[in-house]
């Protein structure tokens, strides 16, 4: 029997959440971490979910189940690289599960970011994480590398939680 893998699905311009609903749909796990952001009219001020990671969801499946969820409208693919779908981590989903879930104030980290020293958590709810450290407007920061879909979250963390 084959395992279930993480794999990671781009989807069109603003169709994450109707393609997270559509291949629940279809009884296939998925995932699509959403962060909580204030949005600004001009008549109000409104609370809405966004997609932490724009135009990705991750799809928990075996590998020929792929091809049934490619079919979704709002799906553009999945991502590959070489001849292998990309795959994540159960651990980085975990991960990425547990920051959101502690209310972490998480971001996807830009090219603006540059690789500093390599560090691992030694302590809290992100123990045993390694990463990138480095210093923006005086506050540490933590960078989580997901090579699955080459992308980058940033999370305050302790120093002293550091090693």
């Amino acid at each position: 029997m084959q395992t279930e893998n993480w794999y990671v699905a781009y989807t069109y311009p603003r169709c994450e959440k109707k393609v997270e609903k559509r291949v629940k749909e279809m009884g296939i796990d998925c995932y699509l971490p959403l962060k909580t952001v204030f949005r600004k009219w001009s008549d109000r001020v409104k609370k809405v979910e966004i997609p932490l990671f724009m135009n990705y969801i991750f799809v928990r499946s075996q590998p020929h189940e792929i091809f049934r969820v490619k079919e979704i409208d709002g799906l553009a693919n999945f991502i590959y690289f070489g001849n292998e779908p990309a795959t994540v981590k159960p651990k980085e989903i975990e991960w990425i599960k547990k920051m959101m879930y502690n209310g972490s104030e998480v971001e996807v980290a830009t090219d603006s970011f540059k690789r500093g020293q390599r560090v691992t958590v030694q302590k809290g709810p992100f123990m045993g994480l390694e990463g990138v450290l480095l210093e923006e407007y005086g506050k540490h920061r933590f960078i989580v590398e997901f090579k699955g879909i080459e992308q980058k979250l940033a999370v305050n963390i302790p120093v002293h939680y550091l090693a």
